[in-house]
């Protein structure tokens, strides 16, 4: 399996910090990127064109959704994403359809299950 590389958006910084180290702690996962809103995500996610995009749903500046949002309608760029949340409610969900998005994880999010998404994504390509 190639690395897959990975931008992680989440303006909580223990949630930020707790992602990030467990993709760099994995095997065939790369972290290049990390941002604390949405304005930060949209930007490093251009410069690095990551496989997988694993943002938080609320954040400042943009959504987690308006960043991937953006990014597939201002650019020529799809990449995976994942969008994790405490939160669960019917408009989301329908967005997340909408939007193609790969997975929807809820808060608080296990190591395990965050690897296995992961890798069930890219087993699906």
């Amino acid at each position: 399996m190639k690395n897959i590389k990975i931008v992680v958006a989440d303006d909580t910084v223990n949630i930020l910090e707790y992602i990030g180290n467990i993709i760099k702690s994995s095997p065939n996962l790369s972290l290049v990127g990390k941002a604390h809103d949405g304005e930060e995500a949209i930007k490093i996610i251009l410069e690095t064109k990551p496989d997988l995009i694993i943002t938080d749903l609320e954040m400042p500046k943009y959504s987690g959704l308006e960043v991937i949002e953006k990014i597939k309608h201002e650019s020529n760029y799809t990449p995976h994403s994942i969008i994790v949340s405490g939160i669960k409610n019917q408009n989301i969900i329908s967005s997340i359809i909408n939007l193609d998005i790969d997975r929807f994880l809820i808060k608080p999010i296990n190591k395990g299950l965050l690897i296995s998404t992961i890798m069930d994504i890219f087993t699906e390509v």
